[in-house]
């Protein structure tokens, strides 16, 4: 009687707030010195308050802004020393993953990381950093999930976007 009927998703309007402001952040958009609101940012996006602070605490807890009470948030910035324990942690990860990957991938594996690869060539030729990163993270990801690296996966999705952050910031 009411087959068409589904589900709402009641985090769709938080998901879209928290891939545009992300998608903002590694694109550099926002001011790395200033605070911006939630009644700022709910004003701009043109949503209530609830789904922004929710999205924007997601971002304060994956480290990739900060927050500062009656300031607002911030989007973060490393130090050196940051830095380097970033990169180590994703170069920890990769080489962990190679004695894995080596005993199961295949040529259809290959054939599809190669495509990665030419996209992300494309994407660096036309200085599209973003869509460049968003590449290097499904090659990493293909390859995990090849070796069914389920929990790497969670731990390099969260350094990974670092990275991105890092990367727009230098």
């Amino acid at each position: 009687m009411y087959d068409s009927l589904k589900k709402v998703n009641r985090n769709s309007i938080k998901q879209e707030i928290y891939d545009q402001v992300k998608r903002s952040l590694f694109n550099n958009e926002l001011p790395l010195d200033q605070f911006i609101t939630e009644v700022e940012l709910s004003n701009l996006l043109e949503v209530s308050r609830t789904p922004v602070r929710e999205a924007i605490n997601e971002l304060v807890l994956e480290q990739l802004m900060i927050f500062k009470p009656r300031k607002g948030y911030k989007v973060n910035t490393f130090t050196n020393h940051e830095i380097d324990q970033i990169f180590l942690l994703r170069e920890s990860l990769e080489i962990a993953c190679v004695p894995f990957i080596v005993k199961v991938i295949n040529a259809e594996h290959l054939k599809d990381l190669k495509i990665i690869i030419e996209n992300q060539t494309k994407a660096a030729q036309s200085d599209d950093y973003y869509t460049f990163m968003l590449l290097d993270k499904n090659f990493h990801t293909y390859l995990m999930k090849i070796i069914q690296f389920e929990l790497f996966l969670k731990s390099y999705n969260v350094q990974h976007d670092l990275s991105i952050l890092i990367g727009t910031q230098g």
